[in-house]
């Protein structure tokens, strides 16, 4: 085993009342990842299903482009390169035309 960590992040998931979480178990080798996968494994005396994990693509919410974030936006300071989610028109998605026209739906 290389490394096991929460899915969502230790701190958030010590915060909540949970009972229940996902962890993601990384294996230096890919013969016993596969093993792992393809027949779940045992904690505590409990059997419990294994996937492979595929984790969301990185995506920024000041460009929208994917492989960074926002903190990290080659583009944060170019504000024309500013994208917003929801009309893909040159303002942040907070300012869109649209979330006002829901909001009185």
């Amino acid at each position: 085993i290389k490394s096991i960590r929460h899915l969502q992040g230790a701190a958030r998931t010590q915060r909540s009342n949970k009972t229940h979480s996902s962890v993601v178990v990384s294996l230096t080798d890919a013969r016993a990842a596969d093993d792992l996968i393809c027949h779940g494994t045992s904690f505590d005396g409990q059997h419990f299903a294994t996937e492979k994990y595929i984790p969301l693509a990185l995506q920024c919410y000041g460009c929208q482009q994917f492989g960074h974030i926002a903190s990290a936006c080659p583009f944060k300071s170019d504000p024309s390169r500013v994208r917003c989610a929801h009309c893909a028109d040159n303002h942040c998605q907070g300012n869109s035309p649209l979330l006002a026209l829901h909001s009185h739906l």
